[in-house]
């Protein structure tokens, strides 16, 4: 069978966050930055500044590790991919789930409309009939591409050249090339390392000692990704506040429309219980 493409008759609204899929390759960014992600692999192949024509990463990365009963699981060690996309008021996202008969591993990627920013969470269930116990997750597994690179952490004030673990009240690094570099952070408990598993490498590793009974899920804190030029520092003071805000705002609507959905229900049963006692009486 023929491949089969489909292109937008018109272009995106480029103030706000976008996906595409195609049959190999599948993307997600807003006006600043772009992150694209294999269709058979399921990995990170590309994070793009937009307007700068930089590359940060190499073309295949490890992505995420898993250890679950003592066993280690990467993307190639699961099924094939399944790639979907949905969008909201906070932004753009991609969907991608591997799996084998045991467990499911799905990453929701996100890019905001209004923050330069892209977010990644990870989740874990379990598809079999029996307890497992995930030991832990290493996620966002990104090897870094430019040859001058340098990584920069405590509040980006110290250079990083050798592997390092980042304290958790410091949970953003900065890889600068020139005058412009990327901050990768953690919203949430874990270890971020730098220069492992390998040189130029990082990624954050979550010790979640879970035990998941049959279809419960666990997910993880965001990691994110935020485009910068000369001051990190800046940067980060100006868009992690604003993603964080952002994020809040979604939730808190999320929660509302869940409580609105949750009382228009209980009212419809009183109604029906009501309408159900009048039949009775006449």
């Amino acid at each position: 069978m023929d491949d089969i493409y489909f292109e937008r008759l018109n272009d995106l609204p480029n103030d706000r966050a976008y996906t595409r899929i195609d049959f190999n390759r599948a993307m997600v960014g807003n006006q600043w930055l772009e992150r694209s992600y294999s269709g058979f692999f399921g990995t990170t192949n590309s994070v793009n500044t937009k307007g700068r024509d930089i590359e940060w990463i190499v073309a295949q990365n490890p992505e995420f590790a898993l250890s679950v009963n003592g066993e280690s699981f990467g993307p190639m060690d699961l099924g094939e991919v399944d790639v979907s996309d949905e969008c909201s008021e906070l932004g753009a996202a991609l969907l991608i789930t591997k799996s084998n008969a045991d467990i499911e591993v799905s990453m929701a990627i996100t890019a905001l409309h209004e923050v330069p920013a892209i977010m990644r969470s990870l989740s874990v269930t379990n598809r079999s009939s029996e307890d497992i116990h995930l030991d832990s997750v290493a996620m966002d597994i990104l090897a870094w591409e430019p040859e001058d690179l340098t990584f920069w952490s405590n509040q980006f004030r110290q250079e990083q050249p050798d592997a390092c673990k980042c304290e958790s009240a410091d949970a953003c690094i900065a890889a600068i090339s020139g005058k412009y570099g990327m901050l990768y952070g953690v919203l949430g408990e874990g270890d971020l390392y730098l220069h492992t598993p390998e040189k130029n490498q990082c990624q954050w590793v979550n010790a979640c000692a879970k035990d998941l009974a049959p279809r419960e899920t666990w997910t993880s804190p965001e990691s994110y990704l935020i485009p910068c030029e000369n001051d990190p520092f800046d940067t980060y003071r100006i868009h992690h506040a604003a993603m964080i805000t952002q994020v809040k705002l979604a939730q808190r609507k999320a929660s509302r429309i869940q409580q609105t959905l949750e009382e228009e229900a209980k009212a419809l049963e009183a109604a029906k219980a009501l309408e159900e006692e009048s039949k009775d009486s006449n």
